[in-house]
């Protein structure tokens, strides 16, 4: 049985305090989305190994563990978790995060609502938690 109430849940990975922030607000004003956010790859590997994400976003140039790395951790611990990198890097750095597993790419500045519909495509061709929707 379906619950309409439940939430999509995001994780917003980037090391800028300003854009978690406003991409929080953004998910938030947007409806239906409970959203977690983590400054760099390793707190972001940490939740999502401890907590459920239905779609995490992905900054790529961060210190500590970067975009790249963790994107390729992500995929061994929650394979269908589908990310989408949002970066001001260059066309490498995305096409590594796209070929390591990402769904799709967003180059900085990016409108709020981009990322919102993006979103939502995603969760309704994926469905919750990456799994396929049974036809």
């Amino acid at each position: 049985m379906s619950n309409e109430n439940v939430r999509d849940r995001i994780l917003i990975v980037d090391d800028e305090e300003p854009i978690r922030h406003l991409f929080s607000e953004t998910f938030t004003k947007a409806g239906g989305y409970d959203v977690e956010t983590a400054r760099d790859g390793y707190e972001a590997v940490e939740k999502a190994m401890s907590e459920d994400f239905d779609v995490i976003l992905m900054d790529m140039m961060m210190p500590g563990m970067n975009g790249l790395d963790a994107i390729k951790a992500l995929k061994i611990t929650r394979p269908m978790v589908p990310i989408l990198i949002v970066t001001g890097g260059t066309d490498q750095i995305i096409a590594e995060g796209l070929a390591s597993g990402a769904a799709m790419a967003f180059r900085k500045p990016v409108v709020g609502e981009t990322l919102v519909q993006a979103v939502r495509n995603i969760l309704t061709n994926v469905g919750k938690s990456g799994r396929k929707e049974e036809p």
